[in-house]
């Protein structure tokens, strides 16, 4: 939290200005750069969107899903989400599936909403409109952000180069908003280092290049 936040700022969670005193607990609401953030929750949000983004990696991958292996490397999220009683065996990749989908709407219903944009030309409405969706807060950019992941396809989503390593390095999100006549794109590019091949998280990059120099099947 301590090297995000002064990057990219804070996720502005509700009920985080919340402060604890010598006195108690004491309602302090601040606006701007003196909100105050509860670390724990924090940590929770932050591992919501991680748990997803591995299970994600995991249903998408061309390889059978370890369920148990799976859930005990990520974090909990919620019972009503998880809905266990809806789990059949032989059937997991489809539950897996079914939970990032309530989880993203959970999540986008709290902290997203939609926008409806109308165009102007010199102040003069020009009877152009566009719709798109906002957010309320970091947060909501972030769950927005793995919608777009989960509606990405084939080619649009590339992977760590080093085989067996399933995480996401980039994705293209698909057809933007259209913006009729005065902008070509309202929802924006979001930029990743298109030559990255390998994540960041493992010594993946490392490993390829020892595996490739020491003849490695597969390894071009």
């Amino acid at each position: 939290m301590l090297e995000w936040a002064p990057v990219y700022g804070l996720l502005s969670l509700p009920d985080d200005d919340e402060v604890i005193t010598f006195n108690g607990f004491v309602h302090l609401r601040v606006p701007g750069d003196a909100r105050r953030e509860s670390v724990g929750q924090f940590a929770q949000a932050a591992g919501e969107v991680r748990t997803c983004l591995r299970i994600y990696e995991a249903v998408t991958a061309d390889e059978d899903v370890d369920l148990d292996k799976l859930l005990a490397a990520t974090g909990p999220l919620p019972l009503k989400i998880l809905c266990p009683w809806d789990r059949r065996v032989g059937e997991e990749r489809s539950w897996l599936f079914r939970i990032l989908g309530r989880m993203v709407q959970t999540r986008l219903s709290e902290h997203c909403y939609p926008q409806f944009t109308t165009y102007t030309n010199g102040g003069l409405a020009v009877g152009k409109f566009a719709l798109s969706r906002g957010f309320k807060n970091l947060l909501g950019e972030i769950w927005l952000h793995m919608a777009w992941l989960l509606e990405a396809e084939g080619e649009r989503v590339r992977r760590c180069k080093l085989p067996g390593c399933l995480r996401v390095i980039h994705f293209e999100p698909g057809a933007p908003a259209v913006d009729p006549g005065l902008k070509k794109n309202t929802r924006g590019k979001y930029k990743t280092r298109v030559d990255r091949e390998c994540c960041k998280e493992r010594a993946c990059k490392q490993n390829y290049h020892y595996r490739k120099k020491t003849g490695w099947l597969g390894y071009d």
